[in-house]
């Protein structure tokens, strides 16, 4: 066994024991969870007795048992409203609730549909806004904004904070409103269906989510011209009966995964790489990868196989969606948007480096600074260098990054001459017009005093 897999071994059966004594423990993930379910029936049944219909669900960390001190984790819960329906059809019609038609278009994405108003007592279109929030679209189609919800809640509080799809009246409660959808969308029955290795989940578990509800909330896509009319599915009690199955070496590997994103990542690329993100990583990794992997003695080299599975996306530039489809048929799942900017994307991917490539960086950086500067000036940024590494990295195998290769190809000589050559060439040739001739002279002086060749120095 080498000794970095030992190094690996020790040092997560170490980050094991620190784990543990920081929280993340079967047992505080169990009174956690249940403590949180106690509290959604509390609600529910308060509700109940002053004849409300609203029905409280927690997802997110907190009720996951996937945080810990410092991390700082918000309370996130979604709040359903019963007396709402989302059909697909008006032959889906509930008499004695406010009917909602699902609408979509070649233009709306995957995750996203419009809401159509539909007639109180009757299984008809609304012809007329029913209320003053409402809008028509260029059919006529009278459609339900996000301001169903937030017109109320402005009325109600004094501060509203709006985060997505959230809203929230203090700094660390998170509240999502929705409407319960009379059936599964078919979007949302690909995580059943789709092709996955075997292990996980267990068949059970993937019978659980296809018995799920599905909810739609107040979220329109980044691409949309008008994302206030649009409602996102919300696949969230999916998500949580997933992370109820995950085993506590895969909650260890998430937990030490969000630590590092707000230790190291969040200060480089601030909130645009969430946990979300991470989440979705975690899950793809542990379906991929089979349950002798997770354990303790591997937690270090299973948070690396999320982290590779994260940088794979973000050289495609591209996430996958765990739970929904983009509705055609044998088509992959619509990806959840990165948000990040070209620079910040180069930040990610700059983390995969070896430690061969990264002194052959610095080494390009330290010519670059002696040699390119003081003739190009900063034009040469190391926006340009960054990206010319990843280019190389990505078109040379493993083979070629070697130490002795560092020396071999940056002192061919046969290559050099040529290189030499051909700048002299330019330089006594009349034919400069539109070049840098000054430039190309003082770069070919400082290559022959690099050659201990001051005299040919001199004369250029």
């Amino acid at each position: 066994m080498d000794c970095d897999s030992e190094w690996q071994k020790m040092m997560s059966l170490r980050l094991s024991s620190v784990l543990d004594d920081i929280g993340v423990t079967q047992t505080m993930i169990r009174k956690t969870r249940r403590t949180f379910m106690t509290i959604e029936k509390m609600f529910t049944i308060n509700a109940r007795l002053i004849k409300n219909s609203l029905e409280l669900s927690y997802v997110g960390s907190k009720i996951e048992g996937t945080t810990t001190i410092g991390l700082d984790s918000d309370r996130d819960a979604n709040i359903k409203f019963p007396t709402y329906i989302v059909i697909e059809s008006m032959s889906e019609f509930c008499p004695g609730r406010i009917n909602l038609l699902m609408i979509k278009n070649e233009n709306t994405a995957s995750q996203f549909c419009c809401l159509q108003r539909v007639g109180i007592d009757v299984a008809a279109p609304a012809e007329v806004q029913l209320t003053s929030t409402d809008v028509k679209d260029q059919y006529g189609r009278v459609l339900m904004t996000h301001a169903e919800i937030d017109e109320p809640m402005k009325k109600a509080f004094k501060k509203v904070i709006t985060h997505g799809p959230s809203r929230s009246m203090v700094d660390d409660i998170d509240l999502v409103f929705k409407f319960p959808c009379l059936k599964l969308p078919d979007e949302c029955k690909y995580v059943s269906r789709r092709p996955r290795p075997g292990h996980w989940p267990l068949p059970e578990t993937i019978q659980k989510i296809g018995n799920c509800e599905s909810c739609v909330i107040p979220q329109g896509s980044h691409y949309s011209a008008n994302p206030k009319i649009e409602w996102c599915f919300s696949t969230s009690q999916m998500e949580r009966i997933l992370m109820f199955d995950l085993n506590l070496v895969q909650i260890k590997v998430y937990v030490t995964l969000k630590i590092l994103k707000k230790s190291f990542i969040q200060p480089l690329l601030g909130d645009r790489l969430t946990s979300y993100h991470m989440k979705t990583a975690v899950l793809f990794t542990v379906e991929n990868y089979n349950s002798e992997v997770w354990t303790d003695r591997n937690i270090v080299a299973c948070v690396i196989l999320c982290f590779k599975t994260l940088l794979r996306w973000a050289r495609q530039y591209y996430m996958p969606h765990y739970f929904i489809s983009d509705g055609a048929a044998n088509s992959a799942n619509p990806k959840i948007e990165w948000r990040l900017s070209t620079s910040q994307m180069q930040r990610i991917l700059m983390f995969d480096l070896n430690p061969l490539q990264i002194k052959v960086y610095v080494l390009l950086k330290i010519l670059i600074k002696s040699f390119i500067e003081p003739l190009l000036g900063d034009r040469l940024s190391s926006f340009h260098l960054k990206t010319a590494v990843l280019f190389t990295v990505e078109n040379y195998n493993l083979d070629v990054w070697t130490d002795i290769n560092i020396v071999i190809q940056m002192n061919d000589y046969n290559q050099k001459q040529v290189a030499l050559q051909n700048l002299a060439l330019y330089v006594m040739s009349n034919d400069t017009d539109g070049g840098h001739h000054e430039t190309a002279v003082n770069m070919l002086g400082h290559c022959y005093e690099m050659e201990n060749k001051p005299v040919m120095a001199m004369h250029v």
